[in-house]
């Protein structure tokens, strides 16, 4: 078949129609790509605006906790420190019944155990009691030298100047202890 193209319009102005043509083209691509890029100038500023508005409203909330919850967290801290000193004691733990039942063992029933003190700063100790007899508190401080735990121990000679119902302090350093 046969196609039959019948021009009527000059060349002058078909090259103008097509220019026009163009020109329009051109013009409704320029319009879509404005309107797109205002779309997302839009779109970009209403983020922003959300974004500042979130930030801001996070700001003043952590200032309200801050002001509103001064107690609590006054307390928190307190209880922070306190385990703290509770982990750091118990670091420093050391099992005292095995090492007091050997000392026990020690002890004739002729010797009254008045007081223990043990002092963790300076490792030392110090015993206080009465014993019955002068012989007895011998033999007592005699046995206290095969505690393995106990060393450098002294006992003031003037507690041996009574015969019975002698009181004595006793004082030594600790040993792995």
């Amino acid at each position: 078949m046969n196609h039959l193209h019948l021009s009527l319009i000059s060349p002058d102005k078909k090259d103008r129609l097509k220019k026009l043509i163009r020109y329009i083209f051109i013009k409704q691509l320029l319009e879509f790509v404005l309107l797109t890029a205002a779309l997302l100038a839009i779109i970009h500023l209403l983020g922003f605006w959300v974004v500042s508005q979130t930030l801001n409203d996070l700001a003043v909330s952590s200032l309200l906790v801050n002001r509103e919850q001064t107690a609590a967290n006054r307390d928190v801290r307190r209880i922070n420190i306190l385990t703290r000193n509770i982990t750091a004691s118990g670091e420093e733990y050391t099992e005292l019944t095995p090492k007091l039942v050997e000392l026990i063992g020690v002890i004739p029933p002729s010797i009254t155990i008045q007081a223990l003190e043990i002092f963790r700063s300076t490792n030392s100790f110090l015993l206080v009691g009465v014993a019955d007899t002068r012989q007895a508190l011998l033999d007592f401080q005699k046995n206290m030298q095969g505690v393995s735990w106990l060393t450098n121990l002294s006992a003031p000679t003037s507690q041996l100047f009574q015969k019975t119902n002698v009181d004595f302090e006793i004082r030594g350093q600790l040993n792995d202890f």
